[in-house]
């Protein structure tokens, strides 16, 4: 069947009035409106970064583990505080003291003898804010001479999130009123006042696109990947169809 552009800009008109009509509170007559979804993007590099740090110890009695810890852990705040790192940057995010066992094969009747104790582990972790993006890598490297022997994630962040926010909040309306305009001149309509709008915002993962740059910046220290920070926002916009 051919249909002549008339004929569907006549069809794709009366969709538009048709699909988004919405009952008026004042009235009987249908409010006009045309409804999209668009998101938003905005991405830049972080400003400061988060670590996480573990100093464990062991010992044979619970005493001499926690000795052993406390001494280690003391060195390692120590250090920190004379590399520059605030104390207010500096907070304990975990404790734990765990009893160490060894299990015995089991014997020639295939019955396995009791676990024996050994020790005790204590873990001190510790989450250290670096808000001089540029020293992580040398961080890392120090804290490692100073005693920490377990090193977790390494979260970067950026100091104000909330005018990336902003920033993505106005680039999603801009692409909702976009898309919203292509559809309304398709049926040869006007697009009138803004009806409502309502926005869940996502957080992106970081993008290392900066990959490469972060690592060969910092020679003979831990290699850093900083990559970039994206806030995403996504909208739906309903705007009234002016006569």
């Amino acid at each position: 069947m051919n249909i002549s552009f008339r004929n569907l800009r006549g069809i794709v008109l009366t969709a538009l009035l048709t699909a988004f009509a919405l009952p008026s509170q004042a009235d009987t007559d249908p409010v006009r409106y045309v409804e999209v979804s668009a998101s938003g993007t905005v991405s830049a590099a972080p400003d400061n970064a988060l670590l996480s740090l573990s100093v464990v110890r062991t010992g044979k009695t619970a005493r001499q583990a926690l000795d052993a810890n406390n001494a280690a852990m003391t060195k390692v705040l120590s250090g920190l505080v004379k590399a520059g790192i605030s104390k207010t940057d500096l907070r304990t995010s975990g404790f734990s003291m765990q009893p160490r066992y060894v299990h015995p094969k089991p014997g020639r009747d295939g019955q396995r003898p009791a676990p024996v104790l050994t020790g005790y582990s204590v873990s001190n972790q510790l989450a250290v804010r670096i808000r001089d993006i540029g020293r992580v890598g040398a961080v890392l490297d120090q804290v490692v001479s100073l005693g920490v022997n377990q090193i977790g994630n390494i979260r970067f962040m950026v100091e104000e999130p909330d005018q990336l926010r902003d920033q993505a909040r106005v680039a999603a309306v801009k692409n909702a009123r976009k898309k919203a305009l292509t559809l309304t001149r398709t049926g040869e309509v006007s697009l009138g006042r803004m009806l409502s709008v309502t926005e869940q915002s996502t957080g992106l993962p970081p993008q290392l696109m900066r990959a490469e740059r972060a690592m060969m910046s910092a020679p003979g220290r831990v290699p850093v990947a900083e990559g970039e920070i994206s806030f995403r926002v996504d909208v739906r916009v309903r705007w009234a169809l002016a006569d």
